[in-house]
């Protein structure tokens, strides 16, 4: 059945959504304002999802996407949208999300630098039937991996060592039977794309990895390169990448966790702590606390900063840039949310949880101790929302910030500021 309707809002998933005869219709790729023919598949009582046949009133956001595998590469998915209407979507997301506890949302703070912005990414490489090198991103909802010569958010020397990579493995497929490769590629880049550490995992040999290693190392940008072949796990030169933020150096690995957008970090930390308005005579802790990051930036507004996380290589990174940034202020501990007895005597509590957001356990901790002015910084809007109704029972929400630190992708970092009602 092909209905002609107009577009009334987004899904989380980028769908435009349509209304008819009381049904909601959820159709991919359909722009905010845009009419359009559209096909309904056989549908449920209440909502059925639809594909565009013609669209009749073009939205002026609408862009031809720059990469020709948009439309089934499982990682950019806002490419049809410029990028003020892909601002306006995450704003509608987190507008949405928030109806029952707060409406006046701030306009999402943009990323100046939508090119080229990821400084950590995971992909995987394959040889298909053809004996041709495919290395990219998973499709969509599937396990068929989709292949890229080029892609607008790697770096520049991220692409010229997947270049690279691909180029040797293509040298040995008449040589050595790789049917059974799928080796997973991470690559880890500083600030400005001079340092990168490199990892190669399989759960196998590596055809002719010393050679692919020496090939590598020819680029002055490579500092490290750590091979997993099963359980055999070999480091070749150092495991450090030293990243500026603002004025202090912090130290990761491939193991720690950072922000992925190199541009956008800093906006993120600098909003938080503007947020937090931090005074010279306050304690403050800061929660799943990663290497270290934003302690540190906050430790020079503060009279003592508690940090926490429960990864050991986040825990030993953060451990050295308390030292070598010389922070005084600051003691870090490693342990688990769930577990980490709190003190009743903070003035500030800042809280960059996982996706899954806080732990029940930390959570209750947070109600009973009841800190002035906490701040929670989010990447998952379903678990910031479960958390906030819960802390809501004692703050006011006074201000939430999206930030966009993914372009062209479906996710929005959030910023909340809560003070404890009265």
């Amino acid at each position: 059945m092909s209905i002609i309707s107009k577009c009334l809002d987004y899904t989380f998933q980028g769908y435009g959504v349509v209304k008819e005869n009381e049904k909601v219709i959820f159709v991919p790729y359909l722009l905010l304002d845009e009419v359009a023919e559209i096909e309904v598949a056989p549908s449920k009582k209440t909502y059925a999802y639809a594909e565009i046949i013609k669209i009749i009133e073009v939205s002026p956001h609408r862009v031809i996407p720059s990469c020709p595998v948009f439309s089934f590469c499982g990682s950019c998915n806002l490419l049809h949208m410029d990028y003020l209407e892909q601002l306006n979507f995450k704003k509608i997301l987190v507008t949405n999300s928030f109806k029952k506890l707060f409406q006046d949302i701030a306009d999402v703070v943009p990323c100046l630098q939508i090119k080229g912005y990821r400084n950590k990414i995971t992909l995987n490489l394959q040889i298909d039937l053809n004996k041709n090198v495919l290395i990219g991103f998973y499709e969509r909802d599937s396990h068929h991996l989709v292949n890229f010569d080029n892609c607008l958010l790697l770096s520049t020397n991220t692409l010229i060592v997947l270049k690279q990579i691909r180029e040797h493995f293509q040298s040995l497929v008449d040589k050595v039977n790789m049917d059974y490769l799928n080796l997973e590629i991470l690559i880890l880049s500083n600030e400005d794309d001079s340092s990168l550490l490199l990892k190669l995992s399989h759960n196998s040999n590596i055809p002719a990895i010393q050679d692919l290693s020496k090939k590598l190392f020819k680029n002055d940008f490579i500092k490290g390169l750590e091979i997993r072949q099963g359980k055999d796990l070999k480091s070749f030169q150092n495991r450090k990448l030293i990243t500026k933020i603002g004025d202090y150096s912090f130290e990761s690995n491939l193991d720690s966790f950072r922000q992925v957008n190199r541009y956008q970090t800093e906006t993120l930390y600098n909003l938080a702590l503007l947020k937090a308005d931090l005074k010279p005579t306050e304690k403050l802790l800061d929660a799943y606390s990663g290497i270290g990051t934003i302690g540190i930036m906050a430790s020079k507004y503060v009279k003592e900063v508690i940090g926490f996380d429960i990864s050991e290589a986040n825990y030993l990174n953060a451990l050295s840039n308390i030292r070598n940034n010389n922070i005084e202020n600051m003691t870090y501990y490693k342990a688990d949310s769930a577990f980490f007895k709190l003190d009743n005597d903070f003035d500030v509590i800042i809280v960059d949880p996982p996706r899954a957001g806080l732990t029940k356990q930390f959570l209750r901790q947070l109600m009973e101790v009841k800190a002035f002015k906490l701040i929670y910084i989010s990447c998952d809007l379903t678990s910031l929302i479960r958390d906030l109704n819960d802390l809501i029972k004692i703050y006011d929400i006074t201000s939430v910030t999206p930030v966009d630190m993914f372009p062209h992708t479906l996710h929005v970092e959030t910023v909340v500021s809560l003070r404890l009602a009265k």
